[in-house]
């Protein structure tokens, strides 16, 4: 039975190609009766060239150029803009894109002589189109506006729309989402104006789409359920698949997998119903990640390998239209070489060569048979190979499932970490004028910053690098978090005494970590108490050092750095435990700026030859720098980190603090 319907379309395709060659000859005979009106001539020709535009270019292409010369011959400029265009087309459709911007140029001078101003804006899109395909986005911005400009001033709505819609995927394209929505939303208000119900949807669609790639789930959803709206008005089924299809993507990226499966199942019913391929590819597709999420692996499996077969199909079904297409050109193009000058003098001459193109198409037939029964052979050779192919992807989906269990799970540790840091609410309220360059190796980081009103109403303020980086470091840091929170509760308010207390707390804790000696973790640190009353610092440092940068004054023309210099010992157990750590008192003066940090910035590998950044060049940097906005010290220390870093992995959480005083 599937052999007898594949019989009949084929059949079909020989009577249809039979009918249209036979209304090209007709046209062809009205173009090379030179007496007939030229305007009558040139419609004919151009009705054929467009025919052959996209099947046979090389055909077209001389079809047009003789188009070209009787439209010059007879000054017909309408023509001739439009032979100058169309071969632009064929030109970009073919790849030789400096040719179709040569000819896309003639022909805007063309339309431009003969005031042609829809003619000219035209030009302008096509020029614009050709840019973007190179991906010369901002030139194509500058075509598009002028076509824009251009439709304004003839008041030609529609043709702003359209040329609204093509700069808002220009600035999509750009990433300016901002851009992209004025472009689509002003689009959009004038296709409502003139009730263009089908424009409406895809401008919908569109507004959507800059939504999704915000990852405004929320408002994407309200835009594709408008167009959907819009599409089931018009009855555009394919229209409703897409936006079914991305309704359902956004569900399942909204990890609520139950919800997507409406929609996708719906997208993959009427995506067979319309006998798209494609679409049915993409419905299943989403069908896949949907019940992947639900850890429904059977029907998972299911739509994986309607996916891949279709896949599998349209690339086999394309490489069939082009060995079509190929065997088509080179009979008609033989033809063509052979016939086309004699055309206008020996009517009997075509005749014959049509006679010729029928017998032609019969062997066409025949290796239509052909090419269909070699590209089953081919499909099913492949298919031995598909199913240990669904094998291999059931273990991939297992393993996608386990790594994102995994990734999961430490993000979620993330937001825990960073719910313990000092919150910027904090910050802003006891510090005023301050950066935080905080930059982890990893997800998570073993450095941390930390904060807390005293009962003395003072402020306390620690940058400390717990033992690690990555999960370790993490887990470290909420042991070290918890250690100095317990300091504080018990009413310490001096940084050496609250540095004291976490120690021995913490070596306390990894005693029951099950080593001989218990843990040597713990952190390095810098506690910084701020007494605003007297306008005095209290300091106390475990391995890392507090700088403090004093603008210069007309007795010293350099600032000033006042370095403490910190314990030679961690928060944590070491040989020198039982040693309390040193008080630092500094009175501050007014426009000083207090720095604290962490090792992960002066240790990192960079710059020409693979060297550490060091603290000398950290100091110094700071201390040059120190007259900059805050906001602008922390821009440069991103900068000059990136700079430095380059192409070499980050060795270490990294962390700077400045507080203006």
């Amino acid at each position: 039975m599937k052999w007898k319907i594949k019989f009949i379309v084929i059949i079909s395709l020989g009577v249809s190609l039979q009918t249209i060659s036979q209304n090209i000859d007709s046209l062809l005979g009205v173009f090379t009766n030179k007496n007939l009106a030229d305007t009558v001539r040139l419609k004919a020709v151009h009705k054929v060239a467009y025919a052959y535009m996209y099947d046979k270019p090389d055909t077209a292409l001389l079809l047009y150029q003789q188009e070209l010369e009787l439209a010059q011959k007879t000054s017909q400029k309408l023509y001739i803009g439009k032979s100058l265009n169309n071969m632009g087309l064929i030109y970009e459709n073919i790849g030789q894109i400096s040719k179709a911007l040569e000819y896309y140029h003639k022909s805007l001078r063309v339309k431009e002589s003969n005031n042609d101003k829809e003619g000219v804006a035209g030009c302008f899109v096509n020029i614009a189109y050709l840019h973007l395909t190179q991906r010369d986005i901002d030139k194509s911005i500058e075509y598009n506006k002028k076509a824009l400009k251009i439709r304004e001033e003839i008041n030609n709505q529609e043709g702003i729309a359209s040329t609204l819609n093509n700069l808002g995927l220009n600035y999509k394209d750009k990433g300016d989402t901002a851009e992209a929505m004025a472009c689509f939303i002003r689009s959009m208000k004038i296709r409502e104006a003139l009730g263009n119900n089908k424009k409406l949807a895809s401008s919908f669609s569109n507004i959507a789409s800059v939504y999704l790639k915000q990852m405004n789930y929320i408002k994407a959803l309200e835009f594709y359920n408008k167009a959907l709206e819009w599409e089931k008005k018009m009855e555009d089924k394919r229209g409703i698949t897409l936006s079914l299809n991305n309704i359902g993507y956004i569900y399942n990226k909204m990890g609520d997998p139950s919800k997507a499966l409406n929609y996708l199942l719906e997208a993959y019913r009427i995506s067979n119903e319309i006998r798209n391929p494609r679409q049915i590819q993409l419905s299943a597709g989403n069908l896949v990640d949907a019940y992947k999420a639900l850890k429904k692996h059977k029907d998972a499996l299911y739509y994986y390998e309607i996916h891949t077969k279709i896949k599998d199909s349209l690339i086999n079904g394309e490489l069939a239209n082009e060995s079509t297409r190929m065997i088509m050109k080179y009979e008609f193009d033989k033809k063509q070489t052979t016939d086309s000058l004699k055309i206008a003098e020996e009517r009997k001459i075509n005749d014959l060569k049509f006679k010729q193109e029928q017998t032609q198409r019969y062997y066409l037939y025949v290796g239509l048979i052909l090419l269909i029964i070699f590209s089953i052979v081919i499909f099913n050779r492949f298919r031995s190979s598909q199913k240990q192919k669904l094998i291999i992807e059931s273990q991939k989906i297992l393993v996608e499932e386990k790594h994102k269990e995994i990734t999961d799970s430490i993000n979620y540790a993330e937001r825990i970490q960073r719910s313990l840091l000092a919150s910027k609410q904090m910050l802003d309220e006891n510090l005023g004028d301050y950066f935080v360059f905080f930059k982890p190796k990893d997800v998570v980081s073993g450095d941390f910053y930390w904060a807390s009103s005293l009962k003395n109403n003072q402020f306390a303020l620690i940058t400390a690098d717990s033992t690690g980086h990555g999960v370790p470091g993490a887990i470290m840091s909420i042991l070290n978090i918890a250690c100095l929170n317990e300091a504080v509760k018990e009413g310490h308010t001096l940084p050496n005494e609250i540095l004291n207390r976490t120690r021995k707390e913490v070596i306390n804790v990894l005693k029951r970590d099950g080593s001989a000696e218990g843990g040597k973790d713990g952190m390095d640190c810098s506690l910084l108490v701020f007494n605003k009353e007297n306008n005095l610092l209290q300091i106390a440092a475990a391995n890392n050092p507090v700088w403090i940068v004093r603008a210069s004054t007309s007795l010293s023309p350099h600032n000033e750095v006042i370095e403490i210099k910190p314990d030679k010992m961690p928060v944590g157990k070491h040989e020198k435990q039982e040693i309390p750590f040193t008080l630092h008192e500094i009175q501050l003066q007014k426009d000083d700026v207090i720095y604290t940090l962490t090792d992960g910035f002066p240790d990192q590998f960079g710059g020409e030859r693979g060297k550490k950044f060091m603290s000398k060049n950290l100091r110094e940097l700071l201390a040059t720098n120190t007259h900059l906005p805050m906001h602008e010290q922390k821009q440069l220390l991103e900068t000059t980190f990136t700079n430095w870093k380059k192409d070499v992995e980050q060795v270490d959480d990294v962390t700077v603090i400045g507080v203006r005083i």
